[in-house]
C-alpha cells in the first residue's frame, strides 16, 4: 500500500506493487493495442482489490469514482478502461463524477514535476455528486501520484471526501538512497 499526500490530507492507495511492469503491460495492451483479451484477467485482479478494500468501515457507502480518461482516449477505446475494471456487482463505479476540463498530455514518459504540472487545475469533480460524500477513487496505475492528487484537490473542491484509493498496479517509488534493481528475469 502506498499513500497519497495532497498537503491537506494523505490516502490510502491500494495495489499491487509492480516491480516487474506485468500489470502495466498488460493495462498498456489494453490501451494502446486493443489487446481485450486480457480483459478478464484484469478485472479479476480489480474485483480482488476492490473486495479487500471495500470492508473498510470508511468505503462501505462511499462513492466509487473512476479517474477520467481524455475524450480522445475514451473515443479510441470506446470505453473508460478504469471504471471498466473495477465495476462488479459489488458496488457501482461512476464514469461521470470527474472530468478533465483542459487538454492534458499523456503522463507516460514525464518527469514528477512535470506530471504535477500538467494535471493542475485540470479536473473537476460534479458537486452535485460528491458534496457531502466520502468517494473511493479507481484508477489502472499509480506511478507519482499526480493524478490521484488532482483528483482529490477536485473531490475536496467539490464538498468530497477522498477516503480511498484503489489502483491495479502501483509502479515502485525509487529511493535516492539508493535505486531498485530489475530482476533478471525483467
Amino acid at each position: 500500500m502506498r499513500w497519497v499526500d495532497d498537503g491537506v490530507q494523505a490516502v490510502p492507495v491500494v495495489g499491487i506493487s509492480d516491480e516487474r511492469g506485468r500489470v502495466r503491460a498488460m493495462v498498456r495492451a489494453v490501451k494502446d493495442q486493443d489487446a481485450r483479451a486480457a480483459l478478464p484477467l484484469l478485472r479479476a485482479v480489480a474485483a480482488r482489490l476492490s473486495g479487500a478494500l471495500a470492508v473498510l468501515p470508511q468505503t462501505r457507502s462511499a462513492l466509487w469514482l473512476a479517474l477520467p480518461s481524455s475524450a480522445q482516449a475514451r473515443r479510441r477505446r470506446g470505453f473508460a478502461l478504469p471504471g471498466l475494471l473495477f465495476s462488479s456487482a459489488a458496488h457501482v463505479v461512476s464514469d461521470d463524477g470527474l472530468w478533465l476540463v483542459r487538454s492534458v498530455r499523456d503522463q507516460r514518459g514525464l518527469s514528477r514535476a512535470e506530471r504535477a504540472g500538467n494535471l493542475t487545475a485540470a479536473m473537476y469533480a460534479d458537486q452535485s455528486l460528491v458534496q457531502g460524500r466520502t468517494v473511493v477513487l479507481v484508477d489502472d496505475v499509480m506511478t507519482t501520484g499526480a493524478t490521484l492528487r488532482a483528483a482529490i484537490e477536485a473531490v475536496s473542491a467539490a464538498g468530497g471526501a477522498v477516503v480511498a484509493a484503489v489502483t491495479l498496479a502501483q509502479v515502485p517509488r525509487e529511493h535516492p538512497s539508493r535505486k531498485l534493481r530489475k530482476h533478471p528475469e525483467a
